[in-house]
């Protein structure tokens, strides 16, 4: 049975509950101590929402509909199952009742002609607060990604994770049956993307030259301070190194991985120092080389200019 209230006071109840975030046990334990612990992890439960069919989608809107407080609660939002294209159209009528969310997780995304179109961003773009978006298992062609991107007018951070991007949208109508766009149509970028953090996944299934390049024309080139990147081919020192050269001087957090076992002559000794021109990097404090396929991991920190 619930106590009346507790003897802390509710702001450190609050703060306390802050760090149960991630622990689902704990914050239930918390919720029963008494009334007042349980108002303070109400918002524990909501922090993170998970959807992934239409069905989901509507049972969502209407808790949200009844008790509007919840929506404010929802700092990340996870929509999976994206490939299942009749319901995609309709993510963005949520994003007013989310008017707190910073993270907008989105897995198995397909390029589809059903949301590859100037109406689908456009309503996208109604996610206002969106500050990282984090991409996981998806296709797409670079064009569409760029629409995706620059949709969302206040992004920070771009994840991509175990994707696939191509130069073109994919032709795979023949092995899922819904039509798929052979060439990508004309689709829009909203607004100029300004990226603070850039984080490629060494699963990533192809390579991100096309991405490197793009962000290389945006004006993220002057605001971008942290940079993941996997190495798996001399087309990565190089497109990386592009980007670099490109970046102005914010940047701070620089990490570099090798994922797969490879020969000396793929990797030359030197390649990290003849493709990544950081000269100019004044303010970046951190260089992380990972050496994966030597079993072993090189850690440089560095301060000012090398």
């Amino acid at each position: 049975m619930f106590e009346n209230q507790s003897a802390l006071p509710p702001e450190l109840i609050t703060e306390i509950t802050g760090y149960l975030i991630d622990d689902k046990d704990s914050v239930l334990s918390s919720a029963l101590t008494c009334h007042t612990w349980y108002n303070a992890t109400r918002q524990c439960f909501y922090h993170k929402i998970s959807i992934s069919s239409k069905e989901r989608l509507e049972t969502l809107e209407e808790l949200v509909d009844e008790n509007p407080t919840i929506g404010c609660w929802v700092r990340i939002l996870r929509v999976s199952e994206m490939h299942s294209v009749n319901w995609v159209i309709h993510i963005p009528g949520i994003a007013r009742k989310l008017p707190n969310v910073r993270t907008l997780e989105m897995s198995k995304l397909w390029q589809h002609i059903s949301h590859s179109n100037p109406e689908w961003f456009e309503s996208l773009s109604q996610f206002t607060s969106i500050q990282h978006l984090s991409l996981d298992r998806c296709m797409f062609s670079v064009n569409f990604l760029k629409s995706l991107v620059s949709s969302l007018p206040h992004v920070k951070a771009l994840s991509l994770a175990r994707t696939n991007i191509d130069e073109y949208s994919f032709d795979i109508g023949s092995i899922f049956e819904v039509p798929y766009d052979e060439k990508d149509p004309e689709m829009p970028c909203l607004h100029e993307p300004r990226l603070e953090e850039f984080s490629v996944d060494t699963s990533v299934f192809s390579s991100c030259e096309g991405v490197c390049e793009w962000l290389r024309t945006t004006e993220s080139v002057s605001t971008l301070r942290t940079i993941i990147y996997p190495i798996d081919s001399l087309t990565s020192f190089k497109e990386i190194g592009d980007l670099l050269v490109a970046a102005g001087g914010q940047l701070e957090y620089l990490e570099c991985s090798m994922a797969k076992e490879v020969s000396k002559s793929v990797y030359p000794e030197n390649g990290f120092a003849q493709y990544f021109k950081l000269s100019h990097h004044t303010g970046l404090r951190h260089i992380k080389h990972i050496l994966q396929a030597h079993g072993s991991v090189q850690e440089q920190r560095s301060q000012g200019t090398r």
